[in-house]
């Protein structure tokens, strides 16, 4: 048989799958960006993008409102489904003040077939995080720009408890 990819096999430490959806009292992203809203409005015809749709990093803050448990975060392309992250970071401040902590980082090409190969319509990728992290807020950054295509997306969401 023929092989399209091969991506490492990885059990996550919880069951991701099985936690409930986390309610985002609001998405941040830095001035000059597209519209945040469009991230949970429940369309994927509208999406965000950052203003300079190849910079070597732009972010997102999803904040909770209080503190949450969280074991994964879905990210839906949605129609411009070729404008993923090629590498991203998931972060959360830490308590005392210092620098962020990163729960996780990697790259989305694996996972960005395997959304279009399950969803074509949502193009939905799943990260599910090492280990449940407690946090009000979390920033997700793309670490690596791409002069050919940009970071994208439709619809965001978050699980745990």
């Amino acid at each position: 048989t023929d092989t399209l990819y091969l991506q490492p096999a990885r059990s996550p430490a919880t069951n991701a799958t099985a936690d409930p959806l986390l309610t985002i009292q609001s998405v941040t992203a830095p001035s000059g960006d597209g519209p945040v809203a469009a991230l949970a409005d429940g369309d994927f015809q509208t999406w965000w993008q950052p203003h300079d749709r190849r910079a070597p990093t732009s972010e997102i803050g999803i904040a909770f409102g209080h503190a949450v448990t969280i074991s994964r975060i879905e990210l839906d392309l949605g129609p411009p489904a070729i404008d993923y992250p090629s590498r991203l970071r998931v972060s959360a401040p830490r308590t005392d003040a210092g620098s962020p902590v990163t729960i996780w980082e990697g790259g989305l090409a694996g996972q960005a077939i395997r959304a279009a190969l399950r969803d074509a319509a949502r193009m939905p990728i799943a990260i599910d995080l090492p280990a449940p992290i407690q946090a009000e807020h979390i920033v997700l950054t793309i670490t690596t720009g791409d002069p050919t295509a940009a970071w994208t997306i439709a619809e965001i969401r978050a699980f745990g408890r």
